[in-house]
């Protein structure tokens, strides 16, 4: 009410009453790389786990995007 009727009021000097968050990431984008990242994980830990050598596309994309 005090935005709307333009009151100069506590309220309207709280941290969560201002200027608009900056621009977030395409939502889909952002959870596609992060469901490939953690697959390339899991799919590294199966073929630890088996004694196989892993797929080289899972380890270069998990290597590349996460520190280890």
């Amino acid at each position: 009410a005090d935005l709307i009727l333009e009151r100069d009021t506590e309220r309207v000097r709280l941290p969560l009453v201002g200027p608009r968050f900056g621009n977030w990431e395409p939502e889909p984008l952002r959870w596609i790389a992060a469901r490939a990242v953690m697959r390339a994980g899991e799919a590294l830990d199966a073929a630890d786990r088996e004694g196989r050598a892993a797929a080289r596309v899972a380890d270069a994309l998990f290597s590349a995007l996460v520190r280890k």
